[in-house]
């Protein structure tokens, strides 16, 4: 069994993050009022998308603030826990959702990159997917987080809340009775693992590759005379870089945020064991998303 953190270890976990949630709070604000004052970029759904991932993050940013605040008062191990089971409940439907949301908002950008070069940019032709990417990325979480919270399966975990449950350990110790959380909790992480595995190692490589392929195969529809069959080729060709470096350089800021919580994962699961100085390294990274 993990032993307990120390009282500094309590203090690094609960605190660290609330300045990276800070920072993450002012840079998604703004861009928010970049857009606002700037609705002609608006008129792009790949910069719509961009204003509501970065709404999901302020939200995320307010509960990353919240934090260890939200804990109910007198939960072993946590640092400045002053909350009740009601705050908890409130911070970790917000985890919950916004997480898997923001996620799936990055997700959806590479997907807006791929169908806007397929369809050479003309957003008429397929900007009808936008309410649907907001089905997904909103509602699915939502409705999901909804039910989490009405089966007590969000509980303190770490110096927050999200889906767990409650007292720590209770899931795996028979000696130890749960007072919130059921066996639904297990099936709701195992969503959460599916869900996240697809937003981060199905669709984004999926759709790099298809607009590789796209950038290997590109060629002009008709054949215009002299050198302008090569100069409309060249522009398509470095249309479709630039979208690829962009996606490239988006999708290396997302997975950079995650890859030490991934790696503290499966280092825990592996050993049983939580190195919590790690644990507190990968927490301030996370939190820095915005």
């Amino acid at each position: 069994m993990t032993a307990a953190p120390n009282l500094a270890q309590q203090r690094a976990l609960a605190y660290s993050p609330k300045p990276f949630g800070a920072l993450s709070l002012f840079a998604s604000t703004y861009v928010i009022r970049h857009l606002v004052r700037h609705p002609d970029k608006t008129k792009r759904l790949y910069h719509r998308l961009i204003g509501h991932m970065n709404v999901s993050i302020v939200v995320r940013s307010i509960a990353i603030l919240w934090g260890n605040w939200a804990v109910p008062e007198g939960t072993p191990n946590v640092a400045g826990a002053v909350g009740t089971v009601q705050t908890c409940t409130v911070q970790g439907f917000l985890n919950i959702w916004t997480t898997v949301t923001v996620a799936s908002y990055y997700a959806s950008l590479s997907l807006c990159s791929f169908v806007s070069v397929k369809h050479k940019f003309k957003e008429e032709e397929y900007k009808w997917i936008e309410k649907w990417i907001h089905a997904f990325c909103v509602g699915i979480p939502l409705a999901f987080s909804v039910w989490m919270a009405a089966t007590e399966n969000i509980n303190p975990l770490g110096s927050a809340c999200y889906a767990a449950a409650y007292p720590k350990g209770c899931r795996t110790d028979p000696e130890v009775s749960c007072e919130r959380g059921s066996e639904q909790i297990d099936f709701a992480l195992i969503i959460i693992a599916i869900t996240q595995f697809i937003i981060f190692c199905i669709i984004p490589p999926c759709v790099m590759l298809a607009l590789y392929a796209m950038l290997d195969k590109s060629k002009p529809e008709y054949q215009p005379a002299g050198g302008m069959m090569k100069i409309i080729e060249d522009a398509r060709k470095r249309m479709l870089r630039d979208v690829l470096l962009q996606i490239s350089l988006y999708l290396l800021a997302f997975w950079f945020t995650y890859i030490f919580n991934l790696i503290q994962f499966v280092v825990q699961k592996i050993t049983g064991e939580s190195t919590y100085n790690f644990w507190i390294f990968a927490n301030t990274i996370n939190y820095s998303q915005g």
